[in-house]
């Protein structure tokens, strides 16, 4: 599902966020993605989606070189993932419906079948009945399910979550990795990146740890897919 090779990543004048990062992510595998802040762990990430180029390497996401991409074609191949970023990004002026519901109007999905999705999703995450709330209505943990709902409406393939329960309370925490648990077993692909150790060491899932944009540990390596 994901293949990087060899991938370095700089910001003037002299920061080193990624240096000679090597990872295979196959599909179906749920990852953590561990280290301090400042370790790399959101620049990863942004990469993955092509919210930035790396300085050097090559990536490539369910088979597409991301760096080949075509402008036009970016658009459509961030349609294939989900992302729960730490800033939430939910537009103020729109419900939170709207929110939601954007990315299938523009995939042309019929309205009555947009509600019966949205509704669906917020269900899953406890909020289907804010559905007409501005995001200013909604506490700080709600926006974050209301992210992770936008996130999932495509049913996306692959899953990309930085620190998705940072502002949740510890039982709307393990919901929301319950969720992440039943969609890694129907076969979504799962990258999230935390510092909650108990999460992780609960989870029992496969840790990737990154220390000054180096992998300094991978608890369960693999190779380079055949």
């Amino acid at each position: 599902m994901i293949q990087m090779y060899h991938v370095f990543k700089h910001y003037p004048p002299n920061i080193h966020a990624l240096a000679d990062v090597t990872l295979f992510v196959e599909k179906g595998e749920f990852v953590f993605l561990t280290g301090h802040s400042g370790a790399g762990k959101s620049t990863l990430l942004r990469l993955i989606t092509r919210a930035e180029i790396p300085s050097a390497g090559q990536i490539l996401v369910a088979g597409r070189n991301v760096l080949a991409l075509n402008p036009s074609k970016i658009p459509f191949f961030r349609r294939q993932i989900g992302v729960v970023f730490q800033d939430i990004k939910l537009i103020a002026r729109k419900t939170i419906f709207e929110n939601i519901a954007f990315i299938l109007s523009v995939m042309g999905v019929p309205f009555q079948e947009q509600k019966k999705r949205v509704y669906q999703i917020l269900k899953l995450v406890g909020l289907h009945h804010r559905m007409n709330a501005l995001p200013h209505q909604l506490s700080g943990g709600e926006q974050q399910r209301v992210a992770i709902a936008r996130a999932l409406i495509n049913h996306p393939p692959l899953l990309i979550a930085d620190e998705p329960t940072g502002n949740l309370d510890e039982e709307m925490a393990w919901d929301v990795m319950t969720l992440f648990d039943k969609l890694n077993m129907k076969g979504t692909t799962v990258v999230m990146a935390t510092h909650n150790r108990q999460i992780v060491e609960m989870m029992k899932k496969r840790i990737i740890h990154i220390e000054k944009g180096r992998v300094v540990e991978d608890s369960g390596a693999r190779r380079e897919p055949a």
